[in-house]
């Protein structure tokens, strides 16, 4: 699937798809449909960036590459939640180098482990149309999201923390590890304040903050 994300023949064709009227039903209707059905029966054609890969392929696509159109059409579905002018201002305002942008976006639908995975990206990157978070962000937080379990995602937003958990989530990126204070009196020196250390602690960071608000789109 790489060679294919990096061949020229894609280019443009993700951003042909986002700029599409209606995409948000097409991808509904391809998802109840079932991707097996779709390319059996021919209805690619309709979405640019699915039906190219397809033709690049030049055999029947395997079930690694069932997978992937999957989890784009999870992702387009909802991205789609957006108007096509919200989308277009979206590209306008982050595609400097189109080739640049469609892989890096494809590629990270490709690392997506799990469907639940692919649907959240879309999420996040349904925020960044929206104006909720900067491009480079919705970049990080979904390269943070494929690094971490999803169950440890999901355990996350009930505000379910383990160590274990937290030690994964550390690695991941979703939480800081910052250095606990406290304060202290010196009862020798006027009863002066000072701050002391106190061993360290997991806290959420804004990495955090905004998977919480993406979760809630």
């Amino acid at each position: 699937m790489k060679k294919q994300i990096e061949n020229i023949g894609l280019a443009g064709k993700l951003i042909k798809t986002l700029k599409m009227e209606g995409l948000r039903g097409l991808a509904q209707d391809y998802i109840e449909l079932g991707i097996d059905s779709m390319l059996k029966e021919g209805l690619v054609k309709d979405i640019p960036i699915i039906s190219t890969i397809v033709n690049l392929s030049k055999v029947a696509c395997g079930i690694r590459d069932s997978i992937y159109f999957s989890k784009l059409l999870l992702f387009l579905q909802k991205v789609a939640d957006t108007s096509p002018w919200e989308r277009e201002k979206f590209i306008e305002e982050n595609c400097k180098d189109e080739r640049y942008f469609e892989q890096n976006i494809l590629l990270i639908i490709e690392q997506a482990d799990q469907m639940e995975k692919a649907a959240f990206i879309g999420k996040v990157f349904k925020a960044c149309i929206l104006g909720q978070i900067a491009y480079e962000d919705a970049i990080m937080l979904s390269s943070m999201v494929n690094k971490a379990m999803w169950s440890d995602i999901e355990e996350i937003l009930k505000n379910n923390y383990t160590y274990d958990r937290q030690m994964r989530l550390f690695n991941c990126g979703l939480l800081s590890l910052d250095w606990m204070k406290k304060i202290e009196q010196d009862l020798n020196k006027n009863q002066i304040q000072r701050v002391a250390f106190d061993g360290l602690k997991f806290n959420e960071n804004k990495h955090t903050k905004m998977l919480k608000a993406v979760a809630c789109l």
